[in-house]
């Protein structure tokens, strides 16, 4: 069986590894995954090129295996990001389109968000679901998936944010 595309992997790691906003389990599946730690001043010459990144958070370079996506666990904001450039931007948005129909089989609820507004100078975000718990599903607590365009050549930004559940 062929293995998938980078840009196809690229969805399923990110579905794997930030599926739980939470630190330890982000750093404990980038090890799994072979994520290598990345010291935030090795990343300064991305931010010249026009990247911005969180602040104060944590950074992961991925394998070839997902373009050597960049993986961003940011505590003040509760969120996991993955960005990652030489990607076929039309294979990954088909890929996370289908992460509704897993997630629901896994026995979580899913609702497709309308994306924002696009906004001159801001990245432009393809698609957005909100995510609940179901039942005994993982993670006990409702996040946001984001699908985005980022900055560089075929490049794209998936992040997952925790959001407080509704009383």
């Amino acid at each position: 069986m062929a293995r998938p595309s980078t840009s196809a992997a690229l969805v399923a790691v990110f579905a794997a590894v930030c599926g739980e906003p939470v630190r330890s389990a982000v750093a404990r599946a980038a090890r799994r995954r072979d994520f290598v730690p990345v010291p935030p001043a090795s990343l300064r010459e991305e931010e010249a090129a026009g990247a911005v990144f969180p602040e104060d958070a944590e950074a992961w370079r991925g394998t070839g295996e997902v373009a050597g996506a960049l993986l961003f666990w940011d505590a003040t904001a509760s969120s996991c990001e993955m960005r990652a450039q030489g990607v076929d931007p039309v294979v990954v948005e088909a890929e996370f389109a289908k992460l509704p129909q897993a997630l629901e089989e896994a026995g979580s609820s899913v609702m497709r968000l309308p994306p924002p507004p696009a906004q001159a100078g801001a990245p432009r975000t393809r698609q957005m679901l909100l995510v609940s718990p179901g039942g005994s599903s993982r993670p006990e607590r409702a996040r946001v998936l984001r699908l985005a365009d980022a900055v560089g050549r075929d490049a794209v930004a998936l992040s997952a944010r925790g959001v407080a559940a509704a009383r």
